[in-house]
């Protein structure tokens, strides 16, 4: 039995442009699972999960007019695996049901989710990988999609009158050691998005839908090389990868869509219980619209107070070709030292860590309206202390 709350909150302080939001989500639920063990060394995986979820949110428009959301959801899961090996091959087979789905909607792979997992063992070291997965959500995310970056998003269950979302993953790899110190890693993705819950650009009037299902895809390439030989540990991994999203015949890259990213990291374990590690970060730039004019528009409200006539309005900006610029990229230096330790029943560590060693500027907000931009966090010195018994 458990229980999960998440809440946000954007504080406008004295800001005249950033308008407060508050979401929050709610659940309540019992998860049961059940392993059975059989001679042939089979294995059979089952379990069921029920959820009880409360969303509320609340928001101010650009009219700044109080708004606000709640709902309240049900959620019934059930899942069956199995698990065999033939020799070099190992399969996993199962079928994950999105219960609530088949009283609601008719029976699809939204309702009833294959999964298949196949790997082979080639050598003593190397193996080959192949999945397939079929995946459905209820629950998503909504921000501005107008602004350069959110620092806010609401959370909603997917309208009565769309479909949920609905992915399907195939994963090809191969990982295995070149040499006993040395591994290494290599997989190819492609996600299929049949279903997904996007903003309608085209609505107009009020009673125009705001969201609209649309499809995307998601491929790339991700690759690690780790070498481990005490008292030395390192590890490189590097993904490529493109992701694109279309509702009504238009297509462009969701805000979440990272070209390159590059991961390095370095443990040197100086003592038995001292660790020195050194972490090198850098993603490309995310994408965004660029702000390419503004214009000021006069609203008919306020024609008592300033005329039409010589008055200058509110000023709007005028937005380029959708996410087609993309904005700086991402990179920092961090350094940790640990030491661990045990006194008795008592074990724990106690480290030091320096975060952005040479402190780059990544950009965490900007706002269109001001022009102010906001930096993430530069140089930070910090210490931790972890205690176990």
């Amino acid at each position: 039995v458990y229980t999960n709350r998440f809440r946000v909150n954007r504080d406008s302080k004295q800001s005249t442009v950033i308008k407060p939001a508050e979401s929050s989500v709610e659940e309540v639920g019992i998860r049961s699972e059940l392993t059975i063990y059989t001679e042939s060394r089979d294995l059979f995986f089952g379990g069921f999960e029920v959820a009880f979820l409360d969303f509320n949110n609340k928001f101010s428009n650009a009219s700044n007019t109080l708004r606000t959301y709640s709902a309240s959801e049900a959620e019934v899961w059930a899942w069956i695996r199995h698990q065999r090996t033939f020799g070099r091959l190992k399969a996993d087979i199962g079928l994950h049901s999105d219960v609530g789905s088949l009283f609601g909607r008719s029976l699809s792979l939204q309702a009833l989710q294959p999964r298949l997992t196949l790997s082979y063992h080639v050598a003593d070291m190397w193996r080959i990988r192949g999945s397939y997965g079929a995946f459905n959500q209820n629950v998503i995310t909504i921000s501005n999609e107008d602004d350069v970056i959110s620092l806010f998003e609401a959370w909603i269950y997917v309208p009565d009158d769309l479909k949920p979302e609905e992915a399907h993953h195939v994963v090809l790899g191969v990982d295995g050691n070149v040499i006993p110190e040395l591994g290494v890693s290599l997989q190819a993705y492609h996600k299929a998005y049949t279903s997904l819950v996007l903003y309608n650009r085209e609505k107009i009037f009020p009673t125009d839908p705001d969201f609209v299902n649309g499809t995307g895809k998601a491929r790339g390439i991700e690759a690690m090389i780790r070498f481990l030989l005490n008292p030395l540990d390192l590890s490189l991994a590097y993904t490529l990868g493109w992701t694109t999203v279309s509702a009504n015949g238009f297509s462009y890259a969701p805000r979440y869509d990272r070209r390159h990213t590059v991961n390095v990291l370095g443990t040197l374990r100086i003592l038995e219980n001292f660790d020195v590690a050194l972490r090198w970060e850098y993603g490309s730039g995310y994408p965004f619209s660029k702000t390419v004019a503004y214009y000021d528009r006069l609203t008919f409200g306020g024609i008592g107070a300033e005329p039409v006539y010589g008055g200058i309005g509110q000023q709007y900006s005028i937005l380029g070709p959708k996410n087609a610029a993309r904005l700086p990229s991402y990179h920092r230096l961090d350094a940790g030292i640990t030491y661990r330790f045990a006194v008795r029943s008592m074990n724990g560590s106690i480290g030091i860590s320096l975060i952005n060693l040479y402190d780059n500027k990544n950009i965490l907000y900007y706002d269109r309206k001001t022009g102010q931009r906001i930096d993430m966090l530069r140089f930070f010195p910090s210490a931790t202390l972890t205690v176990g018994f």
